[in-house]
């Protein structure tokens, strides 16, 4: 055993002989450990930093609008020693600096060069992102805390008259750091019946049921080796789904959840004012959804892709 290997071992065995009320003798450090906490530190203080950092994933959540996705944000907000940044998407066309709106904002290097150059190289807008969520994630790491980035997907996905090609968030992540990621969905009719409450689905042309399931289907693509799961298992059973996430992005499960989530405030929170997580009755409207699209086939395999029965 190298020296360090010997420190460290001494340091783990005084810290847990101090929680136990017993003291040894030190053996390989100079001076003893004086408390719990001072073991602690100082064998932390030998271990590898470098490597255990290149191991700790950024976790990414992504899904459509109208979806849940603000209230999967918030629930994953309220576990232990996560932070969960929100909304994002690099190359939105949806913000007021891409509308030529110009906003005072002194601490946001990319809405800065967005102000500046008319045309920034997307590749730029990437590596500002990256080079910020890297300090970030080292500063995080240090006070053992999980980073969760929620998506945006509605700017990718669900605005102009083509899907806009560029690289997914997760494509953007994973190209600088190891990723742990889910998808959540819910029923097509459900959230496309939301969307129009909202108006929202007026951001993409044409603005139509069957278009709708055509980039539905369009972003299960770009995510399908990503774990799924569904907005209706969750408000029918929050406390399994939502652990069962939190072991798949490697978070720890805290499960008062349910009383801590409504403290976070997200941009985003379209639907649900309530602190209760359960089952919404459905929108007016359902059954007008048959006279809504004309291209069975695309409406039918988005079902199909996302595992719901075509049903009203």
């Amino acid at each position: 055993m190298t020296r360090q290997a010997s420190s460290l071992a001494y340091l783990v065995e005084q810290a847990a002989d101090l929680i136990s009320g017993q003291g040894l003798t030190p053996a390989t450090l100079a001076e003893p450990p004086t408390s719990v906490s001072d073991a602690l530190s100082r064998a932390i203080s030998l271990l590898p930093t470098t490597n255990h950092l290149n191991l700790e994933p950024i976790r990414t959540i992504h899904h459509f609008s109208c979806t849940g996705g603000t209230l999967f944000a918030k629930c994953l907000a309220a576990m232990a020693n996560t932070l969960v940044l929100n909304e994002i998407d690099l190359h939105s066309t949806m913000t007021p600096s891409a509308s030529g709106q110009a906003l005072f904002t002194p601490t946001d290097m990319i809405s800065l060069v967005r102000q500046g150059d008319q045309a920034p190289d997307p590749e730029l807008i990437s590596d500002l992102f990256l080079a910020d969520l890297a300090v970030l994630r080292e500063t995080q790491w240090k006070i053992g805390r999980s980073v969760v980035l929620r998506d945006h997907s509605h700017s990718h996905f669900l605005t102009g008259s083509e899907i806009r090609p560029q690289p997914t968030l997760l494509e953007t992540v994973a190209s600088r750091f190891p990723t742990r990621s889910v998808v959540t969905v819910r029923n097509p009719i459900d959230s496309w019946l939301s969307m129009q409450k909202q108006g929202w689905h007026e951001t993409f042309q044409p603005s139509t049921f069957d278009e709708y399931c055509r980039r539905y289907l369009s972003f299960v693509s770009s995510y399908n080796t990503v774990a799924r799961f569904k907005y209706e298992d969750f408000v029918g059973d929050p406390n399994n789904t939502l652990r069962a996430i939190c072991d798949h992005l490697h978070l720890g499960f805290f499960d008062g959840f349910a009383d801590s989530f409504s403290l976070f405030s997200f941009s985003g929170d379209s639907g649900r004012k309530g602190k209760k997580i359960g089952a919404r009755s459905h929108h007016q409207g359902r059954e007008e959804i048959l006279e809504m699209y004309n291209d069975h086939r695309v409406v039918r395999d988005c079902f199909a892709s996302l595992e719901y029965e075509f049903s009203l």
